[in-house]
């Protein structure tokens, strides 16, 4: 992941931490043809934030005058229960 999206290797953890979350909601267990999430919670996850690894993104800032162009940064999606995706 780190390598596709030209990312440096301190951001390892975080490709860590995003393939285990996707891959729990994604694959699914053919014994009981559901997802390793719909096992242990009982409930279909909700997968309508996820976002590719590594995306531009565009940071809004509505407290500063940043002038005609924003910053530009890459997005790291992560879970619905955190207040915002992080951005580098």
């Amino acid at each position: 992941m780190l390598i596709e999206v030209h990312l440096s290797i301190r951001f390892w953890a975080e490709a860590i931490n995003t393939a285990c979350y996707t891959q729990n909601r994604s694959l699914i267990v053919k014994r009981f043809k559901k997802t390793t999430y719909e096992i242990f919670r009982g409930r279909k996850p909700n997968i309508e934030y996820f976002h590719i690894f590594g995306c531009n993104c565009f940071i809004k800032n509505n407290r500063d005058a940043l002038g005609k162009f924003n910053a530009e940064a890459v997005g790291l999606p992560g879970p619905n229960t955190w207040t915002g995706r992080q951005a580098v």
